[in-house]
């Protein structure tokens, strides 16, 4: 097999098409780089794309890897010749695929463990006071908050009232690690001077912030510290309307008949990756609309198990095909 015979071929059977390298990439799913290279010898299509290749110039694999148009019956030893190069192409691209398949597993498998370790350690907001904390003036004069054995960590953020009092917003958190392995133990979070707090408010409650301590002689201000919440509802809606806008794309395809169906196939496979992070944040949401979300916990979330529904479309649509062939 002769590299630059064959990117010669190429070129020519292209520009018999009337088609630049940048069209041709287009069709092939490829660069046009990777349509460079060929053209001028400096690589090879491997054999799934020598196919398609050979597709799109109207000409057969064989007559690519010979690097000119086959008239009349090979002699054996030609023949024998072309046979040797697709069987080395094939080889190549089995050790391709099978290096390519372990270093993907070990990518995923890392995305996957550190998703879940984010999942797992990421703060959810404890809504309301109750069962969360309790407040205790020690002994030195100081206000400790007693902290709910579900309790993984708490926040306090002191801010001067309108009054020109001091003010603290306290609010506390939990985390699935924490849930499942956390310890069951009271803590003690120190919150300052009981003659130097005025009012403490918890937050989030879901409304009006908890005032949950009030100074002998301080008055409640009314404020109120509200924490971020996300619209994951946009989420969902961007991620049907992606999906929408590549089926459109495959229909118009399919109808004009562009591209080849390898690239077709994968723009299915594309549109199915935004339908399952929308389907994954809608079955996170369920019940929990209007809720606080920390951003790491839910993103990781959806990313988790949107991965699993999109392996199980995938799944799916391979099993599909398969009937369809047989």
């Amino acid at each position: 097999m002769d590299a630059s015979k064959t990117g010669s071929f190429i070129a020519a059977l292209r520009t018999e098409r009337g088609i630049t390298q940048a069209q041709l990439a287009a069709e092939l799913l490829v660069s046009d780089k990777a349509i460079s290279r060929w053209e001028t010898g400096r690589g090879m299509p491997d054999i799934e794309n020598l196919e398609a290749l050979a597709t799109a110039l109207n000409v057969s694999v064989a007559e690519l890897l010979r690097g000119e148009r086959i008239a009349n019956p090979l002699p054996a030893d030609e023949a024998g010749s072309i046979a040797e190069d697709a069987l080395a192409l094939a080889r190549q691209l089995l050790h391709h695929q099978r290096t390519t398949s372990i270093l993907m597993g070990f990518v995923a498998g890392f995305i996957v463990v550190a998703l879940l370790v984010i999942h797992l350690t990421s703060p959810i907001a404890i809504v309301g006071s109750q069962g969360a904390l309790t407040l205790e003036t020690l002994s030195d004069g100081r206000l400790a908050a007693v902290l709910g054995p579900q309790v993984a960590g708490w926040s306090a953020e002191e801010h001067p009232g309108e009054d020109g009092a001091t003010e603290l917003s306290v609010s506390c958190h939990r985390t699935l690690w924490h849930d499942l392995f956390g310890p069951r133990a009271e803590t003690l979070a120190p919150l300052g001077n009981a003659s130097k707090v005025d009012r403490i408010y918890y937050y989030p409650t879901g409304g009006v912030d908890e005032l949950i301590y009030v100074r002998e002689g301080a008055e409640p201000s009314g404020y109120v510290q509200t924490l971020p919440r996300l619209a994951p509802s946009y989420w969902i809606i961007l991620g049907i309307a992606a999906s929408l806008a590549i089926a459109c794309v495959i229909l118009l395809m399919r109808r004009r008949q562009l591209g080849s169906p390898r690239a077709r196939a994968r723009l299915v496979r594309l549109a199915l990756l935004p339908a399952s992070l929308a389907l994954a944040t809608l079955i996170l949401m369920i019940g929990r609309w209007g809720s606080v979300y920390d951003l790491a916990h839910l993103t990781s979330g959806i990313l988790l198990v949107g991965m699993g529904i999109y392996v199980l479309a995938l799944l799916t649509l391979a099993q599909l095909h398969s009937r369809a062939a047989a």
